[in-house]
């Protein structure tokens, strides 16, 4: 991992084998980033993917390895129990050119993967909807 940052910019590489979400993590609790906006392009050798089943209140999940372009990282960082908290979505280009979505849970990269961070002093957290069954985003409002 490398990374580069001015003022409210973080450019990121991640390495290949380097876990996704919890290497990101680990950045953002060292850097003391809580709020922003995260995207990203690359690749992955191995991802865990899910949907909501909004009936069920629950995750589907999905392991899938091979070569896989990230063709879209897009999501939230917001603070949870006191943590910098990740909630991001990808879209993945399979060997025949299909796409694959969803929430990414944890990803391993393949050859590189290229984050940019926008941060934001905007303070967010979340809060459990019992309604959807989903931690929703919290201005403190």
């Amino acid at each position: 991992m490398d990374f580069a940052e001015d003022g409210r910019t973080v450019l990121i590489r991640l390495d290949m084998g380097e876990k996704i979400v919890s290497t990101l993590i680990g950045f953002l609790e060292d850097r003391g980033i809580t709020s922003g906006h995260i995207s990203g392009i690359g690749a992955v050798s191995e991802v865990n993917i899910a949907r909501y089943l909004l009936g069920e209140k629950r995750f589907e999940s999905l392991n899938l390895a091979g070569e896989f372009e990230v063709t879209s990282l897009t999501g939230l960082i917001s603070k949870v129990d006191g943590k910098p908290h990740v909630h991001i979505h990808i879209v993945l280009g399979d060997s025949e050119f299909r796409a694959l979505t969803g929430h990414l849970n944890e990803g391993v990269v393949g050859p590189t993967l290229e984050l940019v961070i926008h941060k934001t002093d905007i303070f967010i957290t979340r809060k459990e909807d019992s309604e959807v069954g989903l931690s929703l985003l919290d201005f403190g409002k």
